[in-house]
């Protein structure tokens, strides 16, 4: 039975015409399950359902179909996820590196005949069904500093060994007071408590390699808390960042391995990067990949470019991306940035 797929390899050769001329097998099935799995992975996600219908090669596909999953923006077919994870718990096994879009579980009205009852009210315990994820990102979850909802969610964070973790959005506390009028607690309280919360998710995975820190409006007095409490024990296996400046700067201090750092885009001024000198000194030596994203119309920091790439010499790679300003904009050409 030849059914070895007719999608062309990067030499344009399909994998039959490479099995011919190697002398290997050429019946799918023939080969090694490990290659068997290598080629299905590489295969366009819609056709690997063709190959289901063979009992054999049934679970080799739902393998590499549920393995890695990715539906940021997605959320109805993160609730259709979710509920398969409940009619298969088998299913929700395989997965390690997960994606989903929570934002069904904060807007009942629009999605509440969509959900089903099993997944009331928030989808947790399906999603406490996929237990050998390593790779876990959470889009629009709310504020899940505060939410009762959100407590099962970092509950379920502690039950999970990460090596790589989004943190979900998070909301300044002290923007209660112009929503509300008067805070119910102290705001120092309540700002102490949001980094003692992010202190607490860190402490449960002690292999986490990758950190992505969305762009969440945090006060200067939380970044200065996070940077006076973060410990070198919060993050000890911390290779790679993804963050606001602001926010890089507490980790930068305690992260003496880390390898890869992604700063986005941010209003820099000669104080912030006074501070980025400053706590970048610890891991000035091991980083080798340095990516930064601005604002086009930032002057500052199209003028001092040399100066942040100079704060990590052993750098290998060196990305740029630039926020391209809307069409009508008139542009400048490098060379207006660039000295030569």
């Amino acid at each position: 039975m030849d059914i070895l797929p007719q999608h062309p390899t990067k030499n344009g050769k399909n994998l039959s015409e490479v099995a011919a001329v190697s002398g290997q097998p050429t019946r799918l099935l023939d080969l090694p399950v490990e290659l068997i799995q290598k080629i299905i992975s590489n295969l366009p996600v819609s056709t690997i359902p063709n190959f289901m219908v063979n009992r054999f090669l049934l679970p080799i596909c739902e393998q590499c179909l549920y393995e890695a999953i990715m539906l940021w923006g997605l959320p109805r077919r993160t609730l259709r996820l979710l509920e398969t994870f409940i009619l298969r718990p088998d299913l929700a096994l395989l997965v390690r590196r997960l994606t989903i879009d929570v934002s069904w579980a904060n807007d009942s009205g629009r999605y509440h005949k969509e959900v089903p009852d099993a997944l009331q009210p928030d989808g947790i315990e399906a999603l406490s069904l996929a237990k050998n994820i390593v790779s876990l990102t959470v889009d629009d979850f709310g504020d899940w500093m505060k939410e009762p909802a959100c407590s099962r969610f970092r509950g379920l964070l502690s039950n999970l060994t990460l090596t790589s973790l989004t943190i979900p959005w998070i909301r300044d506390p002290t923007d209660d007071r112009e929503e509300f009028g008067p805070l119910e607690y102290e705001e120092e309280d309540r700002e102490q408590e949001v980094v003692t919360e992010i202190r607490a998710v860190l402490q449960t995975q002690p292999r986490l390699e990758h950190l992505f820190f969305p762009q969440s409006y945090l006060s200067d007095r939380i970044l200065s808390i996070l940077k006076t409490d973060i410990l070198p024990s919060d993050v000890t296996n911390l290779k790679s960042l993804e963050a606001d400046p602001r926010v890089a700067i507490s980790f930068l201090a305690v992260s003496p391995g880390l390898e890869s750092l992604t700063l986005f885009k941010t209003s820099w001024t000669d104080g912030l990067f006074s501070k980025l000198k400053a706590s970048s000194a610890t891991s000035r030596s091991s980083l080798r990949l340095l990516a930064i994203r601005m604002w086009y119309c930032d002057d500052w920091l199209w003028g001092n470019l040399d100066k942040v790439f100079a704060l990590f010499p052993n750098t290998e790679t060196l990305r740029l991306t630039v926020d391209a300003p809307s069409p009508h904009r008139r542009l400048h050409t490098a060379n207006n940035f660039f000295g030569k």
